[in-house]
């Protein structure tokens, strides 16, 4: 009972390590995302103390903390000594922590206690601007609120009656602090635009070079197609003309490559078309469509399986207990091509490792039927959880395109679907794949639609 509530408080905490480090966007395994990191370190760091004394000394202003001021340089400090930041767990909450404090909290406390003047004024767009670039919708809100609230009754609580927040011309700041929050959004959106662009031409260029890989590819696998027909005759009539001269130049033993080569020759024809196929869908689909069909989830785990191309003795380390089937409402080819990149995904792991094996499993649930996907490879580090959903994003680094995963996530997303991911390194890595019970009403929904 003890390991099972240890167990689940464990993962709780990584659920909530890995929301806010989306929210404060850790995509800490980049060394330019560290260097970021750092730097605002350092920037906080010489400028708290620096400005205190341009505020207090050379153009003094009502109010000044040489307290609040060492706080907020004390919580940036790990952010500049710690030497890997890619293995702390703790900073995900300390940046959210020292983001709120040292932004959120600090400048409306300051802003409060100097009765809203233009140098604090000033100040305070500037902590926002830089809080929501160094955090998402949710994580920055949060934090604007929290320490909003905070620096709020704090002020209340040192300031003795009458206080004199009515010198705070409110009305003249919030749009001002609004449009800030609006410009931000204007500004992310524009990256998204780029990310996009970067997809669609990425798009483009692989539809060229398949265009172009087609046909050689094609007029391999036509050859040794026709090839096929006539080799068994021309070695059977080598065997049952053999001589000495012709077995030197072509010994008896080399007949069985001859029979094994074209079947190979095939089966790479295949994976290369297969890899085609995955890229191009990868990257052109948004999978923003609807699901389209209604079939049995083991029907496209049953076609996944027949046609990925194993490479010798892969097939074997991969377990599927369909006995839990369920139906979905969604794409059959789409899913298939989720399949394919779980699979090479897991294969590659494998391969890393040297050992494990590959486990599907089928759950039924009261509001969501479930496929688990499990491979006891490598695993994922912890760090890389939070991201491996992202467009681009690759683990191990620099391999692959870091399309796949993406592509998982919008397809389920585009069926009312989810995939979210465990691991623990050198153990495992699960993907849970989550689907809406696709009940008659959905069905006839979906009939009525078309």
């Amino acid at each position: 009972m003890l390991a099972q509530i240890q167990r689940s408080c464990g993962e709780r905490a990584m659920r909530l390590r890995r929301v806010l480090a989306r929210e404060v966007h850790l995509d800490i395994r980049q060394p330019a995302q560290v260097k970021r990191i750092r730097l605002l370190g350092w920037l906080a760091f010489i400028g708290f103390p620096t400005f205190y004394v341009v505020w207090k000394f050379v153009f003094p202003q009502p109010y000044e903390s040489l307290t609040l001021r060492l706080v907020a340089m004390v919580m940036c400090l790990p952010l500049i000594v710690s030497r890997d930041l890619r293995d702390k767990k703790w900073l995900p909450m300390h940046f959210w922590m020292t983001l709120t404090y040292a932004l959120s909290f600090f400048f409306v406390y300051m802003y409060l206690m100097n009765h809203g003047n233009l140098v604090w004024s000033q100040s305070l767009v500037i902590a926002v601007i830089i809080l929501f670039n160094f955090s998402g919708w949710l994580g920055g809100a949060t934090s604007l609120v929290l320490g909003t609230a905070t620096a709020w009754l704090v002020y209340n609580y040192v300031t003795p009656p009458p206080a004199t927040l009515l010198a705070v011309n409110w009305p003249m700041e919030l749009p001002i602090i609004g449009f800030t929050i609006c410009t931000i959004a204007v500004l992310k959106i524009d990256q998204r635009i780029l990310i996009q662009e970067k997809l669609d031409g990425m798009a483009i260029a692989l539809g060229t070079v398949a265009h172009e890989l087609r046909t050689p590819i094609r007029s391999i696998g036509s050859t040794a197609l026709g090839m096929g027909r006539y080799l068994p005759g021309l070695i059977r009539f080598y065997e049952e003309n053999e001589t000495p001269e012709n077995s030197l130049n072509l010994p008896r033993a080399h007949f069985g490559l001859l029979k094994d080569a074209l079947p190979r020759i095939q089966m790479e024809v295949d994976r290369m078309n297969h890899g085609i196929d995955v890229l191009l869908v990868n990257a052109r689909v948004k999978a923003q469509q609807g699901p389209s069909e209604h079939f049995p989830l083991s029907q496209a785990i049953e076609e996944a399986l027949a046609r990925y191309p194993f490479e010798p003795g892969q097939r074997d380390l991969v377990h599927a207990d369909l006995t839990a089937d369920f139906p979905i409402h969604a794409d059959q080819k789409l899913m298939v091509m989720v399949l394919f990149n779980l699979l090479k995904n897991a294969l590659h792991a494998l391969a890393r490792a040297g050992h494990g094996e590959i486990r599907l499993r089928m759950e039924l649930g009261t509001r969501r039927n479930r496929l688990i996907f499990r491979d006891t490879g490598t695993g994922v580090p912890e760090r890389e959880l939070s991201s491996i959903f992202k467009r681009f994003h690759t683990y191990p680094r620099n391999e692959g395109t870091g399309i796949g995963l993406a592509f998982c996530r919008e397809t389920l997303e585009a069926w009312d679907g989810r995939i979210h991911c465990s691991s623990v390194e050198h153990e495992y890595t699960e993907f849970v794949l989550e689907f809406p019970p696709a009940t008659p009403r959905r069905r006839e929904g979906a009939g009525a639609a078309g």
